[in-house]
């Protein structure tokens, strides 16, 4: 039974999660924490501290404002997955293919992504003399 009757929070880190085309799991390891944790916020059986709140809205480009709303406080097409505005034409681009991706190959491409974030370095700026 869900302890938290009012979830929206829980509701909206669920949204947000999918449409980022991540799992429990995916959420979890982003933020050093299991995927047991996700599904109980999201499932209103616990709440986030206020330190995953503030790296979840950083990480998605949200504000906390936005999370907390509840469905019926917004604006038709304003649902906080759609207010990542934070992401550009490219970012948003990889955000449609890895949602297309079954589980599988989603955590594949992850994989692919995280090698390149880890080997890649920003090329030089010389100065000029």
């Amino acid at each position: 039974m869900d302890k938290y009757k009012d979830n929206r929070l829980g509701e909206n880190i669920k949204k947000i999660r999918k449409f980022a085309g991540l799992s429990q799991a995916d959420l979890g390891n982003l933020f050093s924490t299991g995927k047991k944790t996700i599904g109980d916020y999201e499932n209103g059986r616990s709440l986030p501290n206020i330190f995953f709140i503030r790296d979840f809205c950083n990480y998605f480009g949200i504000t906390i404002e936005s999370l907390l709303e509840n469905e019926s406080d917004q604006n038709p097409g304003t649902a906080p997955e759609l207010r990542i505005t934070s992401l550009d034409g490219d970012e948003l681009e990889v955000v449609k293919i890895l949602r297309s991706l079954d589980d599988d190959y989603r955590k594949k491409a992850l994989q692919v992504i995280s090698v390149f974030r880890t080997v890649a370095e920003p090329p030089e700026i010389k100065k000029a003399e």
